[in-house]
């Protein structure tokens, strides 16, 4: 099996640094010459493959792995072909960043059956503000295929990631009386169907904010933060990585505020559909 060559992107300074073995357990040297495969697990909801790429010309392909030998899917077409070398992965060699949201398909629709695998996957600009789509892709990943038109929230279930925590204590003990004041600010709720920037919203210091999606519709939604009444406004981030950034519906906490004065926006971003959105404490 030969693959082709994968630069990291550049600037990028490693964190930690990692050994490889091969199955016989022998030591593995990895180079820009002899790269490290790519292996792909499969399994029950586990996606068939799940990496990307960008090649010297520009076009997107996903790597796939049978186990004998890869063969590469251009995002664009749909049709396997081979990329023009080097390939890099998607990040910040190319200043976009993808979201890809996986679903089982409950029952069967226009380019895919009941059971299949399906990929959402959306290419966002991070180098704008807000982030902004580029590319917008329904891909059948058992068929290898790119599906015409956007498929039937009804006809879908995501699939979640599973998380393991270990050595966590079932119970926690508090000593003493605890005191937690009410939010004294208005939640910013409504419904979007078509693309703009909401808000302010105006978080009490010490309580987590809670942002909820409902409805069907296809997008980004990206929590934006300012000190300066609005006149800048930043994607917040968490490592230095991107946070707040959804394309699917949630119910969850997105941020703690602990300056005064600051301010909460939603940059909402559609392609489709409408959203019902509500951020509050």
């Amino acid at each position: 099996m030969s693959n082709l060559e994968i630069k990291a992107p550049g600037g990028f300074v490693p964190q930690m640094g990692m050994s490889f073995s091969d199955a016989n357990g022998l030591a593995q040297s990895v180079t820009a010459i002899t790269p490290l495969p790519v292996a792909i697990v499969s399994g029950a909801c586990a996606p068939l493959a799940d990496v990307s790429v960008v090649d010297a010309a520009g076009v997107y392909w996903l790597v796939r792995d049978d186990g004998a030998q890869l063969s590469y899917v251009n995002w664009g077409t749909g049709n396997t072909g081979q990329p023009t070398a080097p390939v890099a992965p998607i990040g910040k060699l190319t200043g976009q960043q993808m979201v890809q949201t996986q679903y089982t398909a409950l029952q069967g629709g226009t380019g895919f059956a009941a059971g299949d695998l399906l990929s959402h996957v959306l290419m966002l600009n991070i180098a704008t503000t807000p982030p902004t789509v580029v590319t917008n892709v329904w891909a059948n990943i058992t068929q290898g295929s790119v599906l015409a038109s956007t498929p039937s929230s009804a006809s879908l279930a995501e699939i979640a990631p599973s998380v393991t925590v270990a050595n966590f204590p079932a119970t926690q003990n508090v000593a003493g009386t605890v005191a937690v004041a009410a939010p004294t600010t208005t939640a910013l709720a409504g419904t979007a169907s078509s693309s703009g920037v909401y808000g302010p919203y105006h978080p009490v210091s010490g309580r987590s904010v809670i942002l909820s999606l409902a409805g069907s519709w296809s997008g980004s939604v990206q929590v934006l933060r300012s000190t300066d009444a609005g006149g800048t406004r930043l994607p917040v981030t968490i490592g230095g990585g991107v946070w707040g950034l959804f394309t699917g519906n949630c119910c969850e906490g997105v941020w703690d505020e602990s300056e005064a004065g600051a301010e909460l926006y939603l940059s909402i971003q559609l392609t489709d559909g409408t959203v019902t959105y509500r951020m509050a404490q």
